[in-house]
């Protein structure tokens, strides 16, 4: 019985959404007292990813690659409200905020492991058309 119920793609991305969603919540929670950041570089061109301020930013890293390490962890000097925080990303930044992902994460994730398949409909359908 359990095993019918993940047939359905719309039921497999329902858990996909819903595991992003507590990924962004415990990131969004971790954020609130600790700033995470690391350096990735593709090719020649660095970036650096951190998470904090609320959410999760990527931007292009001025200079060459520092020496190690290249990813750490600090705690946060002011703790915002939610952990929604008051920081400015820069404009060359991709920011990601935590709060509002979660909500559409579980959001997604409702309407697709509720809501009901075109197949049960139509079973439900044919029963109440049978005589």
């Amino acid at each position: 019985m359990a095993l019918k119920f993940f047939h359905s793609w719309k039921r497999k991305f329902g858990v996909v959404s819903l595991l992003l969603a507590c990924l962004c919540l415990s990131g969004w929670i971790r954020c609130r007292s600790y700033e995470d950041w690391g350096f990735v570089r593709v090719g020649e061109t660095v970036f650096l990813i951190r998470s904090d301020r609320g959410g999760f930013s990527c931007n292009r890293w001025g200079g060459p690659l520092p020496k190690p390490p290249w990813f750490g962890s600090q705690p946060v000097q002011q703790i915002t409200v939610l952990g929604l925080g008051t920081g400015v990303a820069p404009r060359d930044a991709l920011f990601i905020d935590y709060s509002v992902s979660t909500i559409l994460f579980t959001i997604l994730s409702a309407c697709l492991l509720l809501g009901k398949s075109r197949r049960t409909q139509e079973l439900a359908n044919a029963r109440s058309e049978t005589p």
